[in-house]
């Protein structure tokens, strides 16, 4: 599968998911707030969802909060996500997987 494909998966499959955390961190008031707010999404993403999925949902949850001119969320995004790839394990949540977007 190509990373166009995956990306197109992901934001079928998550697009509650997607809507809602650009929403909430797009109306952060400080930077305290919005580092909080990610962390938040992130770890319950990967507590609902496991974190197999959690790098392309990252890619799309950032760009689309670019495209909200949100440029600082999007980049506490990609900086969560590169820091949880050696704390996360890679395993799905019990019973709560509709699609793996990196297979």
């Amino acid at each position: 599968m190509t990373k166009a494909e995956r990306y197109r998966r992901c934001e079928e499959a998550y697009q509650v998911e997607l809507a809602r955390s650009a929403s909430y961190l797009a109306s952060c008031m400080t930077a305290e707030s919005m580092s909080r707010c990610v962390d938040e999404v992130l770890r319950a993403l990967v507590r609902d969802r496991g974190a197999d999925d959690l790098p392309i949902f990252c890619k799309v949850l950032a760009d689309r909060l670019l495209a909200r001119r949100c440029a600082d969320a999007a980049k506490l995004v990609i900086e969560w996500e590169a820091a949880a790839r050696s704390t996360i394990p890679a395993t799905p949540a019990a019973g709560n997987r509709r699609y793996n977007a990196t297979a």
